[in-house]
């Protein structure tokens, strides 16, 4: 896998603010994984702590889960009511 200048970039920054404590983290296999604060705490999991692989599906699954339903609500907030008439009709 390739990653652009930007990529790099966006991966810095994400390290930075790991290494600042701005952006949580849990570790996996010796690796940072900056976990969403609403995982976190859905998982009641500490800033810093060892995971196992079985938490790590937990955290993805969870984190799909509220990024599909974050988008679903922006894309209703962002509807008009001519696109309801629309699908539905």
């Amino acid at each position: 896998m390739e990653f652009s200048v930007q990529d790099i970039q966006a991966l810095a920054e994400a390290h930075r603010k790991m290494d600042s404590g701005e952006m949580p983290y849990v570790f996996l296999d010796g690796q940072r994984w900056a976990v969403h604060k609403e995982a976190m705490s859905h998982f009641k999991l500490k800033h810093g702590q060892t995971i196992d692989h079985f938490i790590s599906m937990a955290i993805l699954k969870y984190t799909i889960d509220f990024l599909q339903t974050k988008i679903a609500k922006k894309e209703i907030a962002e509807a008009k009511p001519e696109d309801f008439i629309k699908e539905n009709a």
